[in-house]
């Protein structure tokens, strides 16, 4: 089951809520498996999780993801930063705030960051091999 991610940002007008979104998926997921029934997603279901996170992946809550069984698939293949996000379109990338996640189901072949016309995120791609 793939689930798509667009956590709200860390602004004033969205009240506090990137943190409490993405604790809310991580208690959906245990070893990289679905614990409950989300979306076309049922219990059991191996999971990756990708998307636009909002999240610093230094920030403490984004190691919850790694509690609960997921792996950084960018991370895992690259020594780079892979950055993703800018907040002004003639600043290159800044930080990496978008992800795809995956657990021991999966091995991590290949990922890359890819620039998107006219986005101020960049995309992440993996190529995974399920065991």
């Amino acid at each position: 089951m793939v689930l798509g991610v667009h956590a709200p940002p860390p602004i004033s007008t969205c009240k506090g809520t990137t943190i409490p979104t993405l604790e809310t998926i991580c208690s959906w997921v245990r070893d990289g498996v679905l614990q409950r029934d989300v979306g076309a997603g049922k219990t059991g279901d191996v999971v990756i999780i990708a998307g636009d996170f909002n999240m610093y992946p230094f920030h403490p809550v984004f190691h919850r993801f790694k509690e609960v069984g997921l792996r950084d698939v960018f991370r895992e293949a690259n020594w780079r930063l892979g950055l993703t996000w800018k907040p002004l379109s003639w600043l290159p990338p800044m930080v990496r705030i978008d992800y795809i996640l995956t657990g021991k189901h999966f091995q991590t072949v290949n990922a890359y960051v890819f620039n998107i016309p006219g986005s101020d995120h960049r995309g992440v791609a993996g190529d995974l091999m399920f065991h």
